[in-house]
């Protein structure tokens, strides 16, 4: 074991020492491997914040929004919730800064050139256009 921790510090650019080298291999590889991950929670206002904005005539449905919200979270490094807890979490704060309830009648246009109703929200936009 001592052997393999002695090469093992020297991969990682330290000096071997006999007395706790557990330690000091551990300590400098977290050194090498930390990332700083923004949460679901603050990253879900940082999403807000950056990416949607009120606007009179706009609308958008849950699904646009999920989709925009993980293409944000992987640009970013933000650990992503789950689309149904996305949605959950979502609505909270869209009404509680936008005042923006969810509603049930957003229209979209279906592939074969029907009228859908989905949930989604009215008087609201993404920042730079729809899936930027």
């Amino acid at each position: 074991i001592s052997q393999w921790l002695r090469k093992q510090a020297g991969l990682v650019g330290i000096s071997y020492s006999p007395a706790d080298p557990a330690t000091l291999v551990f300590d400098r590889l977290k050194q090498l491997c930390a990332v700083e991950l923004i949460d679901e929670s603050e990253g879900i206002q940082i999403y807000r914040c950056t990416r949607l904005e009120r606007k009179d005539g706009g609308s958008m449905t849950t699904e646009e929004l999920y989709r925009d919200y993980r293409a944000f979270c992987q640009a970013r490094v933000v650990v992503c919730y789950p689309e149904r807890i996305f949605y959950r979490r979502i609505a909270v704060v869209i009404r509680e800064h936008f005042g923006i309830c969810r509603s049930h009648s957003v229209r979209r246009t279906n592939p074969d050139g029907g009228l859908a109703l989905k949930y989604g929200y009215w008087n609201l936009a993404f920042k730079g256009g729809l899936g930027a």
